[in-house]
């Protein structure tokens, strides 16, 4: 497992245990280990999901701001 990977994928545990989807950490933990922008697709295939499991979390970040 690369840094990055392991950093995504703590900072997924770390969401989840403050009862937050896992997925919205690791996406989260993604977008702060990155050095540019993703959109939405990028999001999806680095993550290998369906576009459902990562529209379901994205709108919890933008009702919280």
């Amino acid at each position: 497992m690369i840094e990055h990977e392991k950093h995504i994928e703590e900072a997924g545990l770390f969401y989840e245990q403050c009862e937050l989807p896992k997925m919205a950490g690791r996406i989260l933990g993604f977008l702060l280990c990155s050095e540019r922008e993703h959109n939405f697709e990028q999001i999806k295939e680095a993550f290998k999901v369906s576009k459902g499991s990562i529209s379901r979390v994205i709108p919890r970040w933008l009702i919280a701001q």
